[in-house]
């Protein structure tokens, strides 16, 4: 249950709990500093009959059905009667500044959670007092006008306290209604993109979008199972560090498969009954639990979506059942999408080497663009050119030109993200690449990985022949380098102008020509 300080501040900030407020509250139920005189004057005396009221008191919550259940089992109870056990000692503290309202501010919001109802609040206050009031007779050495006094100073504090958990309880239960009404129109949106939508990013952002906004998650994931491969391959992000995108790894047999194998959800987080610990990363991220969702379309596994928190370590049972419902039309959305991609792609190829075409590439680019203004999400944008091209067709021939980049079409294929980057023939030996949600040390390191790989590789023009070539890259990056689609496509190019200039077969940044 998350009770943690920080959500308490939250809490008495929204409710508007300001000194002045505070103030007004007890001068309106007549609570002065005779009342706290009196109070502490009591704590001594009652400090005595501490065990003996709880105990009273919880065996009459106890002996009615519908409290009893909210208990839970004996190990509940007598962590119930722990806190009682604090609360009873701030009771007559005679301390009833800020650490006092935000305490009473804790048991209303627990009493919430536990589904606690409004109608058993005043019943259960009433018994308190009266077993309190029971305990002022019997304590002796008061007299009756005194004691008459001190059961009134012991009224108004408990109805300053009352006040406060209703406050508290009513506000809870307001903002689960606007979270319950905001799922609810996550789900319509979802349900609108499974009908409507037939681009892939854009549905894998509203998906991403909605999951964040209707749990209040900090960050969202969607990774791709690949069924050639038997593995996790892509993912696209929304909400998470570079430095976490960039160390993800699916593991065979981990918590992603499991909710392949089973079809339904896996929890992650850090408390001793849990299966799955975070990982030192999650935790480097400052995530205290996750969600992980299988993403099953028609039978067809499609991947898996998480949802990560960072404001408490579980899921309610609700919101769980809400995700599974949003994760079944998630995966309709964005079968869709890729199906009409797969018809789409037959007319925005590239015939030789089967990458997107420049026009293709242009379209994208622009979307990307529009999404980085939207969501502020960065980018990258590589620029390839084959090193000394026209030396391999006026040596060996135009088609073993053609076999060169058939090859690099192929490289670039297996060293991208397929599901979520781009690769397309710009021109002639000229490529690019659009790598999303990626920053510059993610962008160096995919364009290092893909010179290398060519660098070293034997390619077969004729028989037992074969050459080796090299190709130089530009990197810049959305948008620290550039902010428009002709300013990337501009800059890019100039980076690439200074890789060749450097010597080929390197990589250089905007701005930075030595970076490769």
């Amino acid at each position: 249950m998350d009770l943690d300080p920080a959500k308490i501040e939250e809490i008495a900030s929204e409710l508007g709990l300001t000194d002045e407020d505070l103030s007004a509250r007890k001068a309106f139920l007549g609570f002065r500093d005779d009342d706290v005189a009196r109070l502490k004057a009591l704590h001594r005396p009652l400090e005595r009959a501490r065990a003996e009221v709880i105990n009273e008191f919880y065996a009459h919550l106890l002996s009615f059905d519908e409290t009893s259940a909210l208990l839970g089992d004996e190990n509940s109870v007598m962590r119930l009667k722990r806190t009682q056990s604090a609360y009873f000692e701030g009771l007559t503290a005679g301390e009833y500044g800020a650490a006092y309202v935000r305490d009473r501010l804790r048991v209303g919001l627990a009493h919430q959670r536990i589904g606690l109802d409004l109608k058993w609040y005043i019943g259960a206050y009433n018994k308190y007092l009266g077993l309190l009031f029971s305990r002022l007779w019997d304590a002796g050495g008061i007299e009756d006008r005194s004691t008459l006094q001190a059961m009134l100073s012991l009224e108004k504090i408990m109805l300053f306290d009352m006040g406060l958990a209703v406050d508290t309880f009513l506000h809870d239960r307001e903002r689960a209604i606007k979270q319950k009404l905001s799922q609810l129109v996550a789900l319509n949106q979802v349900a609108a993109a499974v009908a409507s939508s037939l681009s892939l990013r854009p549905v894998l952002d509203e998906v991403m979008r909605c999951a964040i906004e209707f749990t209040g998650a900090r960050a969202c994931s969607i990774a791709f199972f690949e069924q050639a491969e038997g593995r996790f391959r892509d993912w696209v992000t929304r909400g998470l560090s570079e430095h976490f995108v960039r160390n993800m790894a699916f593991r065979r047999g981990g918590l992603a498969d499991e909710a392949f194998s089973s079809g339904s959800h896996v929890l992650s987080n850090d408390r001793p009954e849990t299966r799955h610990r975070l990982s030192p990363l999650a935790r480097e991220e400052g995530i205290r639990s996750f969600l992980c969702l299988p993403l099953t379309f028609q039978e067809q596994h499609l991947g898996v979506l998480y949802v990560y928190r960072a404001d408490r370590d579980d899921f309610p049972a609700e919101e769980i059942d809400l995700l599974a419902t949003f994760a079944h039309l998630a995966a309709g959305a964005i079968s869709n999408a890729r199906l009409h991609e797969k018809v789409s792609d037959l007319a925005r190829t590239d015939g030789l080497t089967g990458l997107f075409n420049r026009r293709s590439f242009g379209e994208r680019l622009a979307i990307e663009v529009k999404r980085g203004e939207r969501y502020r999400h960065r980018f990258a944008l590589l620029m390839l050119d084959v090193d000394h091209f026209k030396r391999v067709n006026d040596t060996h021939g135009h088609q073993a030109g053609d076999a060169v980049l058939e090859f690099l079409g192929d490289l670039l294929r297996r060293q991208v993200r397929v599901s979520v980057d781009m690769a397309a023939r710009f021109g002639g030996e000229e490529f690019v690449v659009l790598l999303t949600d990626t920053g510059r040390g993610g962008a160096v390191t995919v364009a290092e990985r893909i010179r290398k790989a060519l660098e070293g590789s034997a390619i077969r023009i004729s028989g037992e022949t074969t050459i080796a070539i090299t190709a130089s890259i530009g990197v810049c990056c959305y948008p620290d380098h550039a902010d428009s689609a002709d300013a990337l496509m501009r800059n890019a190019d100039q980076a690439l102008y200074a890789a060749k200039s450097l010597g080929r077969n390197r990589t250089a940044v905007f701005g930075e020509p030595d970076a490769g």
